[in-house]
């Protein structure tokens, strides 16, 4: 497939690495210097105007809400039928939908995982909205080298990823807090380590049912706690 990338940022580049050995990658961005860069690194096309877009290809929105919407104003004017699978995951159905204009066709596919691990070769699970047959078909075909797919109401990722996000950064604020105030812990490395090493390795291992004997005892005595105040 001819894919065309809009935003070079780290997802755009992401799939880039993902998709470069299996289809014709071609990147554009509004910055054309952060286009080329990426293009460079991956040993792939970039182009520098709307104009010098392949004008048969399928188009994959790599960028925040709000630029996706003009992304897909742009692409309107070039009066080409592409099919637009979009992956910002702060853009709506809704908004996807209102944003659409012929001839263009979209669908919202939306990653329950982060750019830099899905680059080093992780799989996340994808959830690709409900939508024509011909375009969730389109949409299973080339994200199923990216992670596990699924059709169904693509819009809970995002508050999935919210969710996760926000619990994920208040365990690395109370862990930085409680060393620094209760232990006296000022090294910067040490802290690090505890957070990136210790508390990510920890996620990591009750993720995957992977836990120690150490781990698990502490687990039972959250979930036990948790009942009791429920």
């Amino acid at each position: 497939m001819r894919i065309i990338i809009i935003g070079a940022g780290r997802l755009g580049r992401a799939l880039g690495i993902l998709w470069k050995n299996q289809h014709e990658i071609v990147f554009f961005d509004r910055d054309e210097k952060v286009a080329q860069e990426a293009a460079t690194e991956l040993g792939v096309a970039a182009v520098a105007a709307k104009e010098q877009l392949p004008e048969e290809a399928i188009v994959v929105l790599a960028v925040p809400g709000p630029v996706a919407a003009q992304a897909l104003n742009t692409l309107a004017k070039l009066e080409r039928p592409y099919a637009v699978l979009s992956v910002a995951t702060a853009l709506s159905r809704k908004q996807l939908d209102v944003a659409t204009e012929e001839p263009l066709r979209s669908l919202g596919v939306k990653i329950v995982g982060q750019a830099d691990h899905m680059a080093q070769g992780e799989h996340p699970v994808i959830v690709i909205d409900q939508g024509p047959e011909k375009l969730v078909a389109l949409a299973k075909e080339l994200f199923s080298s990216v992670g596990k797919t699924c059709v169904g109401v693509a819009d809970v990722v995002t508050e999935i990823n919210r969710i996760a996000t926000q619990a994920a950064l208040e365990a690395a604020v109370h862990i930085e807090s409680t060393l620094r105030h209760k232990l006296d812990v000022c090294d910067p490395a040490v802290i690090q380590s505890a957070i990136s090493q210790v508390a990510a390795g920890t996620l990591r291992s009750y993720a995957e049912g992977d836990l120690g004997p150490f781990a698990r005892d502490i687990v039972r005595q959250l979930k036990k706690h948790s009942e009791g105040t429920a």
